[in-house]
């Protein structure tokens, strides 16, 4: 097609050169009909197939041609996870990220629906880089939890840590044309290609590298498991790497516990997609016959379950009860020992005896909280005039 104003074809400009796009803007601003018909299709034939930008597609496509290219998303986990794309799950450490993983690789291999939610099951790579020995004996007991026969499941595993930027090809090659529906790297710290975890631009490299993993035959959802910035709190569960990473994955999903061991599952910072409501699970400990230590003992491991916001909420009000019934304690004996208030506290550990660390826990929360301090710097505690005021305690002070 001929641009009338230039004469060329194909045209100097894009389509129509610039003199004829000022002609146009004119006749618009004078509401006289447009000299030429700028309005239409800049080409005669549509667009070839190829890559966005190579492989002989243009690199400027028309509207129609644009929109052609929508595809619908495909749900992993129904209105969460969708095929393709590449997430971060973060937490602190103990707050239930492997046992999550291990949970959602459960319920996609076996097509089990998860919260109500329909999963579309499939294949699953789990990459066990940190401890694959403590996935194993994890694995082995969530499948007698469940009663599944773990050599029946579709799931396949990296045994320990590999450099992803050499065996990415091998990884592409082992599966073929076979579709994965899932893969989970154990952690974003075991995988890291770089030599600097803080340098954002090895950090942006490092994402763009475990984005490959969804451009494996059947487009699988990638979860790469990791720690979020130092002392992170709840609010502020964001991965390590910065803007950089954050930037190039599609959304960073977030896991937080009480001290009821009951975890919520929801995202922050950045998520493409729907809004979902978060999802509670809680982290139970199991036996299995199939996991012993050398003398022949059990080794206790952690499952995660499905359970409702309404059992979260049930937990985080008897967290809020054993805080204010420490901080009672406090005030009636300030300066107490740790044992001391775990026993007038009825805070018992899984022995049945009074538990200091239970204690101690609930001490971080309310110093962070100000509603403690510690006694001259020491390991002693005293009530703040906030702690005070939080259960209306009255130390006889006052006229």
């Amino acid at each position: 097609m001929k641009c009338p104003t230039c004469g060329q074809d194909p045209c100097v400009g894009s389509g129509w050169c610039s003199a004829s796009w000022k002609d146009a803007a004119r006749d618009y601003a004078s509401g006289r009909p447009p000299v030429q018909p700028y309005w239409e299709p800049l080409y005669d034939e549509p667009a070839p197939v190829g890559p966005n930008g190579h492989g002989g597609k243009r690199l400027v496509l028309t509207a129609a041609e644009f929109v052609a290219g929508f595809r619908s998303p495909d749900y992993l986990i129904d209105g969460i996870l969708q095929r393709g794309y590449l997430y971060a799950l973060t937490a602190r450490t103990n707050h239930g990220k492997t046992a999550l993983s291990l949970l959602l690789m459960h319920h996609v291999a076996l097509s089990k629906p998860l919260h109500g939610r329909e999963v579309t099951g499939g294949a699953v790579l789990y990459l066990a880089g940190e401890n694959p020995d403590n996935i194993r004996a994890r694995f082995l007991v969530q499948c007698e939890y469940y009663q599944v026969d773990p050599t029946t499941m579709p799931v396949y595993f990296v045994d320990g840590s590999i450099d992803l930027s050499t065996e990415m090809q091998t990884l592409r090659d082992t599966f073929g044309v076979a579709e994965l529906a899932l893969v989970v790297v154990d952690t974003a710290a075991a995988y890291f290609v770089g030599d600097d975890s803080n340098n954002n631009e090895q950090q942006g490299a490092y994402a763009r590298l475990l984005r490959e993993l969804t451009a494996f035959a059947g487009k699988p959802v990638v979860v790469v498991n990791g720690h979020p910035v130092k002392n992170a709190s709840r609010d502020n569960l964001l991965p390590i790497g910065g803007g950089a990473y954050l930037n190039e994955i599609d959304g960073n999903l977030t896991a937080w516990a009480n001290d009821e061991k009951q975890v919520t599952l929801h995202w922050l910072g950045k998520f493409r997609g729907p809004e979902f409501e978060p999802l509670s699970f809680e982290l139970i400990v199991v036996e299995s016959p199939k996991v012993i230590d050398a003398k022949g003992r059990l080794m206790p491991s952690v499952v995660a379950i499905p359970i409702s916001e309404a059992a979260v909420e049930g937990g985080e009000q008897k967290q809020e009860a054993d805080e204010n019934r420490v901080l009672r304690a406090l005030g009636d004996s300030p300066k107490a020992s740790l044992s001391f208030l775990a026993k007038k506290c009825g805070l018992v550990g899984g022995n049945g005896e009074p538990s200091k660390r239970r204690v101690q826990t609930i001490m971080v929360r309310l110093l962070k909280d100000k509603l403690v301090a510690h006694h001259r710097g020491g390991g002693k505690y005293i009530l703040t005039e906030k702690g005070k005021k939080e259960i209306g305690y009255n130390d006889g002070d006052d006229d």
